[in-house]
């Protein structure tokens, strides 16, 4: 083993131009390089710069500032604790980095593994996976394997992704042009754009402010904080919905691809509009319910079964209480919900936009409609049947108009005298300016 020591400042820039066998860098508090192998040649070629070729395995000391540039490596390639820029060409191995700044490399053979990274990242070319952990912004255009990244302080930008993807705690944005395999992403503080995922997708809300796009050809599992702000418009085969969502919008939708099918197309919202996320899918989505803490056990397909059976249960109800002539309680609750959706939409004609505001911070439209259920309630079926033995036994009409009325005539009453109230206040502080000029 040979070993050479070249006199430098604290800030060389080192070339290694090319190794046949591994290399190891690593950094030493101490000006100049130190080169150990059983054949290299290492020359200074200019001022504070030197040149390295190694025919076999090689390990170099530097000092901490150092600028490295390494063109190819036909083994593994290990830099440890360098501060300087660094460029890598070709890395015929693995490579794997620690404690490092802005480092851009241009192929990888083998897997990247990256840890502790003070600069930015850019991998261009990697074949196998990749697995980085405290770095700041990551740039990464192909990967033939999977990607896992965690704790990152900036942006992650993936081009192609070949196999799964998994991505915690970002805090800038993550976007990507196409991940092959699934993909479970957790406490994301940016945009979120993915605009083509191939398999499942396990996504931990909440988001920051602003619009999500998250699309694919696999199942759609949302996992929501039921107190974090969400406009949601999602379309599946199958929505699977468990969060207490506002004001939902389901339709049926035909997807125009290769076979035309049929979609259901959801819209609605949690708290407010400040955080927009679209799902798309030609598989199913869940939404469901996360205490935004604790890992929440991986849903699966039989999410969508359970529903599946629920549905079709429910809908068996339906047509035989249709076919007796007889009038069920989940019909009931459609009925109320868009009675109070319609008189809700009339007061905010009659008072102004901004009455639509102040009825959803009241919840004033979940109130309404669990009054009403509570009168419908008392109609039973007992005291119906002592009035009318020989008729069907079904909540008979007028009582819960008059219930519904009751409560619209209550709100209307409520909101007269809010704005009365506005109106004389309004005149109050227009008496106190004019007093005051």
């Amino acid at each position: 083993m040979n070993t050479q020591r070249l006199d430098t400042s604290e800030t060389p820039h080192v070339r290694l131009t090319q190794c046949i066998g591994d290399v190891q860098i690593s950094s030493w508090q101490r000006q100049g390089v130190e080169v150990r192998g059983a054949a290299y040649r290492a020359a200074v070629t200019q001022t504070d710069e030197i040149s390295i070729e190694a025919k076999t395995a090689v390990s170099l000391l530097l000092p901490p500032h150092s600028r490295l540039t390494i063109g190819r490596i036909a083994g593994n390639l290990t830099i440890k604790h360098v501060a300087g820029l660094i460029g890598v060409e070709v890395v015929g191995g693995n490579l794997t980095l620690h404690n490092v700044g802005n480092t851009q490399v241009a192929q990888v053979d083998g897997q990247v593994q990256g840890e502790g990274l003070n600069g930015a990242l850019k991998l261009t070319a990697v074949a196998a996976n990749i697995t980085l952990r405290n770095t700041h912004n990551v740039t990464i255009e192909q990967a033939g394997g999977d990607v896992s990244i965690q704790f990152v302080n900036g942006d992650v930008a993936l081009g192609e992704i070949a196999g799964d993807l998994v991505v915690r705690t970002v805090s800038g944005a993550l976007q990507a042009t196409r991940i092959g395999g699934t993909a479970r992403l957790r406490n994301l503080g940016g945009g979120l754009h993915l605009p083509q995922v191939q398999g499942a997708v396990h996504l931990l809300g909440g988001l920051a402010q602003g619009e999500h796009w998250l699309s694919g050809t696999g199942d759609l599992f949302l996992y929501w904080p039921t107190d974090a702000p969400l406009s949601l418009i999602a379309e599946g085969k199958q929505i699977v919905n468990r969060l207490k969502l506002r004001d939902v919008q389901e339709t049926t939708v035909v997807v125009a691809t290769a076979v035309d099918i049929e979609a259901t197309h959801l819209s609605s919202y949690l708290t407010d509009h400040k955080t927009t996320l679209r799902l798309q899918t030609t598989e199913r989505i869940a939404l469901l319910p996360w205490n935004g803490r604790d890992e929440p056990a991986a849903a699966d397909e039989s999410v969508f079964v359970v529903a599946q059976s629920k549905s079709k249960k429910a809908k068996a109800r339906k047509k035989k209480a249709k076919k007796a002539g007889e009038v069920t309680g989940e019909v009931w609750q459609t009925a109320v919900a868009q009675g109070v959706s319609e008189v809700l939409l009339s007061i905010e004609l009659e008072f102004g936009p901004e009455w639509k505001h102040r009825l959803a911070a009241l919840e004033l439209d979940r109130r309404l409609i669990a009054a009403i259920d509570t009168g419908l309630r008392r109609l039973t079926p007992t005291t119906q049947a002592a009035n009318q033995p020989t008729q069907p036994t079904q909540p008979t009409s007028p009582p819960a108009l008059a219930t519904f009325h009751k409560a619209e005539q209550a709100v209307k009453k409520s909101l007269r005298q809010a704005e009365e109230s506005m109106e004389v206040t309004r005149g109050k502080i227009d008496r106190l300016a004019e007093d005051e000029t």
